[in-house]
């Protein structure tokens, strides 16, 4: 029948937010959000994959990650990061957590076997904000059917300072699946036999870290397979409109939103909306005729099409439009 595997991480809690204090609640709520995830998708065990915490943590946000824990009712690993460290100022190595779940305390790749499972699970935790590539010389265990790792680790540079994640060390490592934490954009990547993804942070907390978000559900048989769920958070997105037509994506309320405003528009403030940022690129109201009486070329292009305008000829009016929108340096579309 295989596993069902949940794998997500970098919830970041109790992370300053002093521009958006409202998303605190919406950040405790990560944590619930991925047990729901878990319930619903009938999972076998859960990656986290470090950065749970931000750095100091409340008992608040301690609280939700135990009750999330177990709540999922399911063997649950932690693979500590550059944020929560153990040692550090998060919780590991200092709090103790659900029967169901187990921390990866030391900076050496540690196995756990779960023989009901048919599986063992390989991981390491950060003991400071640095850490060397953990899956350098690794390679697992053969004799299991099923072979997963969790870390946080960085599979898009390989001089960083955090656990960097090679393609050579993933085509040797003899994992079936690897989900890492520490990249805050969802992706993932695949060396031979070993699925390698991110789930990329659940919640953005401002626009550099816009788009959906979620967390990955892998179904591992003979070869992992993953699938992406919103865990349905506040997100960010950057999008642009026309000064002429503003128009308010569906969610405005529940996401943030940063609009460009190109094109046209009067001398009327933009409208104050909750999560709505505006980037006002706009000139003033189109002016067709605005060169009539320039000794210019451009002057008598408009003129000749304003004559033919006032002898009726309507399309000299959308000619004179489109040419003064090019001319502006707007993006005139061709239907």
């Amino acid at each position: 029948m295989g596993l069902k595997i949940l794998c997500t991480g970098d919830w970041h809690l109790d992370s300053p937010l002093p521009d958006r204090p409202e998303l605190r609640q919406a950040q405790l709520g990560i944590p619930g959000a991925a047990a729901d995830l878990c319930r619903r998708e009938q999972c076998d065990l859960v990656l986290l994959g470090g950065d749970l915490f931000d750095g100091e943590y409340t008992r608040e946000s301690l609280e939700a990650v135990r009750r999330a824990c177990a709540d999922m009712a399911v063997p649950v690993f932690i693979a500590p990061g550059n944020h929560d460290f153990v040692g550090g100022a998060g919780p590991f190595g200092r709090e103790t957590f659900p029967e169901n779940v187990h921390v990866f305390l030391h900076p050496q790749m540690e196995r756990v076997s779960l023989p009901e499972l048919s599986c063992s699970v390989y991981g390491a935790g950060y003991d400071s904000m640095d850490c060397p590539g953990l899956l350098e010389g690794f390679s697992a265990e053969p004799e299991d059917r099923y072979r997963i790792g969790v870390l946080h680790g960085d599979p898009t540079t390989a001089s960083s300072p955090c656990c960097p994640v090679t393609r050579g060390q993933l085509q040797s490592c003899g994992l079936q699946l690897l989900a890492l934490g520490h990249i805050h954009k969802t992706g993932s990547v695949r060396v031979g036999d070993t699925l390698c993804l991110w789930p990329g942070s659940p919640m953005g907390r401002d626009f550099g870290e816009c788009g959906d978000k979620g967390a990955w559900v892998v179904a591992l048989e003979d070869r992992a397979e993953a699938e992406f769920h919103s865990l349905s958070l506040p997100c960010f997105y950057e999008t642009r409109c026309s000064g002429e037509n503003l128009q308010l994506p569906a969610e405005v309320g529940r996401n943030y939103y940063r609009i460009t405003v190109t094109g046209y528009r009067g001398k009327e403030p933009l409208p104050r909306i909750p999560g709505v940022t505006w980037v006002d690129q706009t000139r003033g109201e189109l002016n067709i005729w605005q060169d009539l009486e320039e000794d210019s070329f451009s002057g008598a292009y408009f003129r000749r099409l304003h004559e033919k305008w006032q002898a009726g000829d309507k399309d000299a009016l959308t000619a004179a439009e489109i040419s003064r929108r090019l001319l502006d340096g707007e993006e005139v579309p061709l239907c």
